[in-house]
């Protein structure tokens, strides 16, 4: 389809949408489709076959560390004490090539989070994993970080299970998912 397609420009013109209702019937039907067909929803928007998830987005849903190496490239890591790190490789392939040669590496930006910022990574990231999170002990009573007076209401209405730690967002509450993120980093 080219750029030029009637298609494109309804997008932009924001005439091509849908209702709540449709959206939640089509994440439905994506859901059954995939499913008959032998395939699992391990993340709110993937699937695979059991034993076939994909690492890369295991590992940056929940908040793993990982070497960012070639051009462009993204690293996240932890040291002691909950200091996270975030580091970016030069974009350009002969300018990463270049500094590597020169310096031994082709980092460009590396820089400490603030706890805060790890925190709301680990909400808003490890929320979508359908076999949830489980909050770093740190984290617990960090009011100032997460608003945890929510989960009682959350799982009232069927949209969390909350045990001790573990906070894992039910079928239901995938529909709602921006909500609660959003609840609780407010």
């Amino acid at each position: 389809m080219s750029r030029e397609h009637n298609f494109i420009a309804e997008v932009k013109r924001e005439k091509l949408t849908c209702n709540d209702d449709t959206v939640a019937d089509l994440y439905d039907l994506t859901t059954n489709v995939l499913s008959s067909h032998g395939y699992e929803i391990y993340e709110i928007s993937n699937y695979a076959k059991p034993n076939s998830q994909c690492q890369h987005n295991l590992i940056v849903l929940e908040c793993s560390g990982l070497a960012g190496i070639g051009p462009g490239a993204h690293g996240r890591f932890t040291i002691p004490e909950n200091r996270r790190w975030h580091s970016q490789t030069r974009r350009s392939p002969d300018g990463w090539l270049s500094s590597v040669q020169k310096e031994q590496h082709g980092i460009e930006i590396q820089n400490e989070d603030y706890i805060s910022d790890f925190a709301k990574e680990i909400i808003i990231m490890g929320l979508r994993l359908t076999s949830g999170i489980e909050l770093p002990d740190w984290l617990i009573g960090k009011s100032d970080f997460i608003n945890l007076n929510w989960l009682d209401e959350f799982e009232k209405d069927g949209f969390i299970t909350f045990n001790k730690n573990h906070i894992r967002v039910t079928k239901n509450g995938r529909l709602h998912l921006n909500s609660i993120v959003s609840k609780l980093l407010n």
